[in-house]
């Protein structure tokens, strides 16, 4: 049994050993009826203290949960009611408000009505400069339609939103060219795109806090251009083969107007190791930019 069952095995005996007594009773008029509540968390079965629930008429009462999560409003008045739960503002960005619920209360018995307060998820976008290894500021997120979060002190925290999926965006301020990848938990989770957004669709249950890290690189990026030495005519096609920094190998293939861009993520210089290209007679020239 649970923590929330034992909660309400514990108010419902509670309120059968009221009704055994009001049977008892000899005079009617002491046979009077009575409304308990109970607010417990969704995610734990934890009683909640300090919560308003609103009562309608024709008993018409709005007492708060005590330190059991329980209300006992003993006497109560025969009738139809409506229950409901009036969150804080602070409490508003915690849990999400219960479905109201109605209930009949009749002489000499008790209605007991629970309400499961469901925790808000919660979001938070790390955003680091791989090349620094420091937090990142400045970087604009956006969760759907939540209003949207710029990164201070390399965290964007969208704290207490409502459970369902959601479509993260993540926009890089423009350093030259940017190569972005995301982690969840440290595993990979998408690896670089094109440009300076990036996005990915996220389902937030309720009570659910899910981190994800954005890790932003700066890529360096230098240009060859080839030509003809005598008569400057830009040389399609040669494919240069390069040594990075760091050791990696990369190739780059010049275009029409003779040029191979290549790009590499750390400091330091390029080796072009050799060059293939077409015999047509052509001395090779070659420039950096």
């Amino acid at each position: 049994m649970g923590k929330f069952d034992k909660l309400l095995d514990k108010l419902q005996k509670s309120a059968n050993d009221r009704d055994a007594g009001a049977a008892k009773q000899k005079c009617p008029k002491k046979k009077t009826p009575a409304l308990y509540v109970i607010v417990v968390r969704g995610d734990t079965g934890d009683a909640v203290s300090g919560v308003k629930v609103d009562i309608s008429k024709p008993t018409n009462q709005s007492p708060s949960t005590n330190g059991d999560g329980e209300i006992k409003v003993d006497p109560a008045k025969v009738g139809e009611h409506h229950v409901k739960v009036a969150l804080t503002t602070d409490q508003q960005k915690k849990f999400a408000a219960p479905p109201p619920l109605s209930a009949s209360v009749a002489k000499g018995q008790t209605t007991v009505l629970p309400f499961l307060l469901e925790p808000l998820p919660k979001l938070l976008v790390e955003v680091e400069d791989l090349d620094g290894k420091k937090p990142l500021d400045g970087v604009r997120v956006r969760a759907g339609r939540l209003p949207e979060l710029t990164s201070k002190g390399g965290k964007a925290d969208f704290e207490g939103v409502p459970a369902g999926k959601y479509l993260v965006t993540v926009t890089v301020a423009k350093p030259l060219e940017t190569k972005v990848e995301v982690f969840n938990r440290g595993v990979s989770l998408q690896v670089f795109e094109p440009g300076y957004t990036i996005s990915w669709e996220v389902q937030l249950p309720y009570g659910e806090s899910l981190t994800y890290k954005v890790v932003v690189a700066k890529v360096r990026a230098v240009e060859f251009i080839l030509a003809d030495e005598g008569t400057d005519r830009p040389i399609e096609g040669a494919r240069l083969y390069a040594k990075l920094p760091g050791g990696a190998k990369a190739i780059g293939v010049t275009d029409n107007l003779g040029c191979a861009r290549i790009t590499f993520s750390q400091d330091g210089k390029v080796e072009i190791e050799r060059i293939e290209m077409r015999d047509d007679g052509s001395v090779v020239k070659m420039e950096t930019r």
